[in-house]
């Protein structure tokens, strides 16, 4: 690593600090410097990029010099980080979901197009989770007729909790199937061995029974799409590592049957509509920069079946925040 830019990443050991660094090195883009960031849990430990193996720090963190810094933490412990990098005068990209009430924040979709003022934003913010999966599908379909209302429902893995939420799932089924004794988690705190839990809205704060996932999702999709948008959906965490999948009932301004959203979909940077004998599912969309759709049909049930579709999604979103923020990368600091 001997030209180009000086970069930080914080969170570098957990899952998506993981993709990050493989999403680099797979885009070519130089990097001279870079510092990877954790936790005292991954005290000791190193990384590998670009053939090299770098050391984790860990204790306080120093962004004196680099040009850019990406936070890959939970969202509770990435404002302090966010205000290091302002005092340091160092671009940050918030991967943690932290800045997403923040209107004065930019919140950019790379692939639906810059947002005004992005290459001299100190902070930008990028989505997350199921807005990564659900965003370029409802862009699409909203350029070509317009949107009314949303409602799904999303398949959460493992991976959605981070490193944390796929030892817990490995450590529970392993117990299960060797007949063990586990302690259960808490109901909708995280993935549980062959099981299916929704997500729990205890946290709701007065979000009208939204758990903390959904009134994220609802919130990120308005300032993506337009608060005009009616926007409901249910997070279910499922017994799967990685991916994710949804199901999504979408109302039009205007009629669009499933034919012509199938054209409009596929002609969309990072989608990929598959055919009708070919239904995606989750395992195999681990580690793509795209976003498959399937079972594209109108709703028959409804009084205007030409302004209601249903369809299936599936994506690995963590492998879609790192490519994101790979082109955020690129973007703000001028490489692209």
């Amino acid at each position: 690593m001997s030209s180009g830019m000086r970069l930080g990443v914080v969170g570098a050991t957990g899952v998506l600090g993981q993709d990050l660094l493989a999403a680099l090195e797979e885009s070519g883009t130089a990097v001279a410097e870079l510092r990877a960031f954790a936790g005292s849990r991954s005290v000791g430990e190193s990384v590998e990029f670009a053939g090299d193996r770098l050391p984790v720090l860990s204790g306080e963190l120093d962004f004196k010099g680099l040009d850019a810094v990406v936070l890959c933490t939970p969202a509770p412990v990435a404002l302090e980080m966010i205000r290091q990098a302002l005092r340091v005068e160092v671009p940050c990209i918030d991967c943690s979901g932290a800045l997403l009430g923040s209107s004065e924040v930019p919140l950019v979709l790379a692939d639906l197009g810059a947002h005004d003022g992005v290459s001299g934003a100190p902070l930008i913010s990028a989505p997350t989770g199921p807005t990564l999966v659900w965003g370029p599908v409802l862009s699409a379909l909203q350029r070509q007729a317009g949107l009314v209302r949303v409602v799904g429902t999303v398949l959460h893995s493992a991976s959605a909790a981070g490193r944390a939420g796929l030892e817990t799932l490995s450590e529970q089924t392993l117990a299960l199937i060797g007949q063990q004794e586990i302690i259960e988690p808490e109901m909708g705190s995280g993935p549980v061995a062959f099981a299916s839990v929704p997500h729990s809205s205890r946290e709701a704060e007065g979000k009208e029974g939204a758990a903390p996932a959904e009134a994220e999702l609802q919130a990120a999709l308005h300032r993506l799409l337009g608060g005009d948008v009616a926007v409901a959906s249910s997070s279910v965490y499922v017994p799967s590592f990685a991916g994710q999948g949804g199901t999504l009932w979408v109302e039009t301004e205007r009629p669009l049957l499933p034919e012509e959203a199938a054209r409009v979909l596929s002609a969309a940077p990072g989608i990929d509509v598959v055919d009708e004998e070919d239904d995606p599912h989750t395992r195999e969309v681990v580690g793509l920069d795209e976003v498959r759709v399937g079972r594209l049909r109108s709703d028959l049930s409804s009084a205007e079946p030409d302004r209601h579709l249903l369809l299936w999604l599936a994506g690995d979103p963590v492998r879609l925040a790192a490519a994101n923020a790979v082109k955020l990368l690129r973007k703000r600091l001028s490489l692209a």
